[in-house]
């Protein structure tokens, strides 16, 4: 009989199960361990300006200063994930989370005896370190547990997490005027002590999956595509060969190690770099945002400008899990319209100093902080779901760079201009350079298929 002949109802079927990720049970406590690290590590940037302003202002430009040690921070943090991918092919997400943990503590606590900016920075380094590795643990077994729900899950998460973090301001401005400033370390210090019970909770997911039935017939049963180890062996002696110089054997080991492929494709560079200028801008605004306000605002209602910010920003990560709940919008769309909306915001936000100029201004940029803090792990989930873990780390690596370049400019662009609202300009410019070439990818992509 010629294959042209065979049916697949002549194909013998064997039953078989596969395992699948819970998408519940102790996923949820996965998420809640998700909630209380990221709010713990989250603390040092919100509480920045008001916990260290004094303090370097006494020193140097607070502004400067600020952008530097958060953007070297945040470089390290997001870079980290190039440490991260390596382990978390080797140990367990489980664990690389209790060594991120131990780190960022480690960081905080160094932080209470700091007499200089050099030291801060240095500690401030460990923190960032510490954060990321334990962000892409977190996110890596958030992944393994959730599959058709973790859109709606995770907006969940990120909601509860404003909800408490809406609340840092007025805590750490009680703090600093009951304890003052070492007292206020002292405290941070204690609160990061919990982030160790938190990531003990990522469970091993194979305790958890379940296995479901499926039907396979016999010859799919078998990798038709699998290369044999001596093609392998073959391939690598090729390659050997035709390396000339020791650099050029290096570079390709590095590119295998951290699977280096994913910069060949255009897509992928494109979001990538979009997603890092975004989120990089929204932390850097984050942390200057108490010292923009004290010089920007003729009132002296900091406090109550900060909770009317966060407050906008659990209202719009509400609307955005009823979105997520009863649409499948693309989480990069949602990026796209929301760095279009950050860089109109962001300049009328400067364009007055009135009470309710500001009020209005600050919750409509809090509203739309959920399309960059929520959707960009998503991005990746959505795009390269097979390849998540390599994907978010050189992500990470991507967006430490743009961060650590940031931090550099915003100090530069202060020390030019002597202009907080010239900052502000730099922070929308970097989510109006995402808006543009995603737009322009947009075009090519769909007049390219016009053209096929």
């Amino acid at each position: 009989m010629s294959e042209k002949n065979i049916s697949k109802e002549d194909v013998p079927k064997i039953q078989g199960y596969e395992f699948v990720p819970p998408d519940g049970g102790w996923g949820y406590m996965v998420a809640l361990s998700m909630i209380v690290t990221f709010n713990i590590t989250y603390m040092p940037i919100v509480a920045f300006g008001i916990i260290y302003g004094q303090f370097l202002e006494n020193l140097t430009d607070e502004a400067s200063a600020t952008g530097l040690i958060n953007g070297s921070t945040l470089a390290i943090q997001w870079c980290s994930g190039i440490i991260a991918n390596p382990l978390l092919q080797r140990i367990s997400y489980r664990k690389v989370s209790v060594l991120g943990a131990t780190i960022f503590i480690t960081g905080i606590f160094a932080t209470i005896f700091i007499t200089t900016v050099n030291q801060l920075l240095v500690f401030s380094i460990l923190q960032g370190l510490g954060t990321g590795l334990i962000m892409c643990s977190t996110y890596t077994a958030f992944n393994y547990y959730f599959a058709k729900k973790s859109n709606f899950v995770l907006s969940v998460t990120y909601t509860i997490m404003v909800i408490i973090a809406v609340v840092f301001p007025s805590f750490f401005f009680y703090c600093m005027n009951t304890y003052g400033f070492r007292g206020t370390l002292i405290i941070l210090a204690g609160l990061s002590l919990n982030c160790l019970p938190a990531v003990l909770c990522l469970h091993p997911v194979k305790w958890y999956r379940k296995k479901k039935l499926l039907d396979v017939t016999k010859d799919q049963s078998v990798p038709v595509n699998a290369k044999s180890e001596t093609q392998e062996r073959s391939c690598n002696s090729d390659d050997s060969k035709g390396c000339c110089t020791m650099c050029l054997r290096l570079w390709i080991r590095l590119a295998r190690y951290l699977d280096l492929s994913l910069f060949l494709d255009p897509i992928y560079v494109n979001t990538t770099v979009g997603v890092s200028l975004c989120v990089a801008s929204d932390y850097a605004f984050i942390s200057i945002l108490p010292l923009l306000l004290k010089n920007i605002s003729n009132t002296n209602n900091d406090n109550t400008f900060l909770t009317i910010f966060y407050g906008a920003d659990i209202v719009g990560r509400i609307l955005l899990t009823i979105l997520n709940a009863f649409t499948t919008i693309s989480p990069r769309k949602l990026t796209l319209i929301g760095s279009i909306l950050a860089v109109l915001f962001r300049t009328t936000f400067v364009k007055g100093n009135s009470f309710w100029w500001l009020a209005v201004c600050l919750s409509l940029m809090g509203s739309i902080r959920c399309v960059f803090q929520t959707n960009y792990s998503l991005i990746y989930v959505e795009m390269y779901k097979e390849r998540f873990v390599t994907a978010y780390s050189l992500f990470s690596l991507v967006c430490g760079i743009v961060s650590l370049v940031s931090g550099v400019l915003i100090g530069v662009v202060k020390s030019s201009t002597q202009s907080n609202v010239m900052v502000v300009h730099l922070l929308s410019t970097m989510c109006g350079i995402c808006a543009t070439t995603w737009l322009v990818e947009m075009f090519i992509t769909k007049f390219l298929k016009k053209s096929v």
